[in-house]
């Protein structure tokens, strides 16, 4: 259940960024651990991410979800113990990743938010330009654009 494959990817990633909400729901069922990173993958893998690196090494399954604009996957993965303040060798968070992302919903980015606030670590840990872009993020979903 928590075997990773040759990207460095365990079911808990795909069913976080990929299948319906009711496959993570099995999942979650067997006790798996929802803040495990992704490993480094080989370099058989073809696709390199932002720092052209091999692989998706250091995601969690909530960044992933939030990658990918999947609101109900974030919530359900926030409701059962998924930590949003878990940060990468980046120092990114879940939070990043739904602000950076262009399908994120303002909700995934809310539902975030709100457990930043309530988890212990103030969000003033977050960097002002940190902030800034989340902001910017959250209004451009909201099309409103008078800043």
């Amino acid at each position: 259940m928590n075997a990773a494959d040759h990207w460095g990817l365990r079911p808990v990633h795909y069913a976080a960024q990929l299948a319906p909400v009711n496959v993570l729901c099995k999942l979650l069922r067997y006790g798996i651990d929802l803040n495990v990173l992704t490993t480094s993958g080989s370099r058989c893998a073809t696709e390199r991410d932002k720092y052209s690196q091999w692989g998706r090494g250091d995601l969690s399954p909530l960044m992933l979800a939030a990658s990918h604009g999947r609101e109900y996957a974030i919530q359900m993965l926030l409701r059962n113990g998924a930590k949003p303040t878990l940060t990468n060798s980046r120092k990114e968070t879940a939070l990043h990743f739904a602000a950076a992302t262009p399908v994120c919903m303002e909700e995934c980015i809310t539902a975030l938010v709100g457990q930043h606030t309530g988890s212990g670590r103030a969000l003033a840990n977050l960097q002002v330009l940190d902030w800034l872009v989340i902001c910017l993020r959250i209004k451009k979903t909201l099309h409103v654009y008078d800043i």
